[in-house]
């Protein structure tokens, strides 16, 4: 879903102290620029249930707090939010608001459900995941909250890349919390979905740690471990002839050649096409295949598993309520982890 955002909240108190700022989202019964209102109730489900997930985002860009309390009312929907004084960001932010040099909220939600009344898009439900003050009303355009450079075009790329690592993580949040929303009644789909977003997360945030640590140049040892040379499989595409060769004359698509360009193994569903791919291609997504084994009986041959990893495993092998696999039930799952673990060992 698009993310979309409005400026129409009204900053209404400031406690200087303690950086708490109280403020109205929108108005019910009002009509925005975009042609569009909210109607009372599109903001309750969205506040009880995932209130406490709501990011406070400066202009659209850096965290900066928390979300302390929020509710509708007879105005409208209110939050009470608290900026992390300890940060950049948040004291940037406090203080602008503090001097009244800004004096709006803005809010970022997804559309649940929406019908068009009297020829204006009425929003029926909504799922608010960032609100905070700005200085612009967000467009699709980046933004300079703060020049620090005089080459504008790198002051725009450097806020650029500041600010990503965030929004990964929030991505992965709201992701989560998505996958939750769609499959609350179905904890194998939730448990399986939720470890392929983290496998995604983790390959994006490791590539933008790579580029967030060039800005201070070679020198840095984080960034010479994580530019370092690809792994097995990105060094055997690399020697490859033509890989265009290979994408045009096998039955591999573009999505199992992109995880091979990323070093990743080839989905469950895709691996009967390795007979297809070059010989030194195939050694090495089985030599990948095998360290990674390898890696992971180590990790748990020294530390074994935890709770939360108890349950992936559990969910990623199908031992749940409704099936067994290798006559093992939901009961035995503590004693069959302690067996896996013991033969590891």
């Amino acid at each position: 879903m698009k993310m979309e955002y409005r400026k129409l909240g009204e900053i209404r108190a400031i406690d200087e102290a303690e950086g708490i700022v109280e403020a109205y989202l929108t108005a019910w019964d009002t009509v925005d620029s975009y042609k569009t209102s909210f109607q009372r109730g599109c903001f309750k489900r969205t506040f009880e249930e995932r209130g406490h997930k709501i990011r406070l985002i400066w202009n659209h860009e850096r965290l900066a707090g928390k979300v302390l309390e929020c509710y509708e009312d007879d105005y409208g929907p209110f939050v009470k939010v608290k900026f992390n004084l300890d940060t950049q960001a948040g004291k940037e932010s406090f203080a602008h608001v503090r001097d009244k040099d800004v004096d709006s909220f803005s809010f970022g939600f997804n559309v649940v459900d929406d019908a068009i009344i009297n020829k204006i898009r009425t929003f029926t439900e909504i799922k608010v995941m960032e609100c905070g003050p700005v200085i612009f009303e967000a467009n699709g355009a980046a933004k300079i909250t703060d020049a620090r450079a005089e080459d504008f075009e790198q002051t725009v790329k450097d806020n650029e890349i500041s600010g990503r690592g965030w929004k990964l993580i929030y991505a992965l949040e709201s992701t989560i919390d998505d996958i939750y929303w769609n499959y609350d009644n179905n904890s194998e789909a939730v448990m399986g979905k939720i470890d392929m977003a983290i496998s995604d997360f983790h390959g994006a945030y490791i590539a933008w740690l790579a580029e967030y640590y060039a800005q201070f140049g070679t020198r840095s040892a984080t960034y010479k471990q994580l530019t370092r040379t690809g792994n097995i499989i990105q060094e055997a595409l690399k020697n490859a002839e033509n890989i265009e060769t290979i994408t045009r004359e096998t039955s591999l698509t573009d999505t199992d050649i992109d995880r091979l360009k990323d070093g990743k193994l080839l989905n469950h569903g895709a691996r009967s096409k390795l007979p297809e791919l070059p010989e030194n291609i195939r050694e090495a997504h089985q030599a990948q295949r095998r360290n990674t084994v390898e890696n992971l009986c180590s990790e748990i041959r020294e530390i074994g598993f935890n709770e939360a990893e108890k349950q992936r495993f559990a969910a990623l092998l199908g031992l749940t309520k409704e099936t067994q696999k290798g006559n093992v039930s939901v009961a035995d799952i503590d004693d069959w982890f302690k067996a896996l673990h013991n033969s590891i060992k």
